[in-house]
Formats: structure tokens, sequence, C-alpha cells
């Protein structure tokens, strides 16, 4: 795998695109957060985060950057999405 070195334009563009193509995933979990605790909650969006990354061309497609990418790109749309649901 050749190692690829993103500028900020293209690591916002990645993740506009990841963030769009995890928008079903993201309203079901906001979703499921009304039956359970914060901790269960948690624990969900976590797993869902982490099967994301272990299998990031079944949700996100191909033509993806590569995985040190995928890793940031994800991270920080989860960051995202935790922070805008849990304050």
């Amino acid at each position: 795998m050749s190692e690829e070195i993103l500028d900020p334009t293209q690591i916002a563009s990645f993740k506009r695109k990841f963030n769009n193509q995890l928008e079903p995933i993201k309203v079901m979990l906001v979703h499921l957060k009304e039956g359970m605790s914060s901790e269960e909650w948690i624990n969900v969006v976590v797993n869902t985060k982490q099967s994301i990354l272990n299998h990031p061309d079944q949700y996100l497609g191909s033509g993806l950057p590569n995985k040190v990418v995928i890793e940031f790109v994800i991270q920080k749309i989860f960051e995202d999405f935790l922070n805008r649901e849990m304050y």
C-alpha cells in the first residue's frame, strides 16, 4: 500500500463523502438512543465505528484512501457525532 499524503482540503472532502454515506447509520443510532441507557448506547456507537473501521469497503464503497486516512476521518466523524448527540 502506498503512502498518501493528503492536504486538509482532501481530508475535508473524504469527511464530507464518508459523512454522507454514513448518514443512514447515524440516523439509526439516534433512534436507538431512545430505548437505551447512555452507557449501552455509547457501546453500540463504538461497536458500529469499529465495524466500519474493520470493513470500510462494506460501508464506504471502493476508491478509498489508505487505512490511516480512513481511521482519521472516521474517528473525527464519530467524535463530532457523539459531541452533537451527548450535549
